[in-house]
Formats: C-alpha cells, structure tokens, sequence
C-alpha cells in the first residue's frame, strides 16, 4: 500500500477518534504534543491535515497529515508510523498483493438527468436552456409545463 492510497483511506478525524481526541465545533483542540490550556492545534477536515499554533510545540510551523501525526503522538519513526496507518486504515502492508491488483473503471452514472426529473413527478424547476422550445424571460420553468405546451405544437407531418 502506498502512502498516498494510505492518505486516501484514513481521515484525520479517524486517526483523532482512535486516540480519543476531539475537536470543538470551531474545529480547535489542545495539542496533545505540548501542555496546552487553550486550543491552539486547528485541524482541517477538507484537507485532513492539522497545526498547531503554540510556539511550544515541538511541531509549530509543521502542518501534519495522518502520518505525521502519528509519528508524533506515537513518538515514533515515519517507518513505523506508516505501519500503524496502515493498520488503523484496516488494510495491509503487503507490496506482493498490489502487483496483481487492477483498477476497475471510473463507474458511470446509469441515470440519466432526465429519468431523475421524471422520478419528481415533472415537477421539478429547471433551467430553460435544458428544456427545448423554452422561452421563459426568468430562465426557469416548470418542466412540465414546457413538455405540455411543446407537444400541443408539435404537428404530424
């Protein structure tokens, strides 16, 4: 397993939980690398990265992904750190399986957005540029209503 699929399977907040750490609602917890009265360790759940703010900390002006922050808490190598991401992420560490692994395809959505439209009862508000033979001056029309009025014109040839 590579340490970007590693990065892609474990989240910063299950690395968190494991250690029972919890951050506020603002996202700020104590830096458990240092004695801290506030929060000064800010973690970023889009990135899955974390840093803290104290010039006390051994980490200060790092920013730390899962691993670092495991090597940290661990007071570990990055060797062995990697290892317990790899057990925390509940996959394995073994370079042999992942020659004979494939990647299956991106899968492709088999709805289309027409067929979800029509789930709502044709009621769902769309844009006119979607809907043929729209001319509505807000840019939005009931879908049904637009289909109602386009068959009432449609002519047999």
């Amino acid at each position: 397993m590579e340490i970007q699929e590693i990065k892609a399977r474990l989240t910063l907040a299950e690395v968190l939980a494991h250690y029972r750490l919890k951050p506020d609602k603002h996202g700020r917890l104590n830096c458990p690398f240092h004695d801290d009265r506030t929060p000064s360790l800010q973690v970023y759940t889009k990135t899955h990265t974390a840093y803290c703010f104290s010039s006390n900390c051994k980490t200060h002006g790092k920013s730390m992904d899962v691993i670092n922050f495991i090597m940290h808490k661990e007071n570990s190598s990055k060797a062995e750190a990697i290892e317990k991401a790899v057990e925390l992420s509940g996959g394995e560490n073994n370079p042999s399986n992942n020659s004979n692994k494939t990647v299956s395809p991106a899968v492709k959505p088999t709805v289309s957005r027409e067929q979800i439209l029509d789930k709502t009862g044709n009621k769902a508000l769309v844009p006119i540029h979607f809907i043929p033979g729209g001319t509505n001056t807000r840019g939005w029309k009931y879908r049904n209503s637009v289909v109602s009025e386009a068959l009432s014109r449609k002519t047999v040839a």
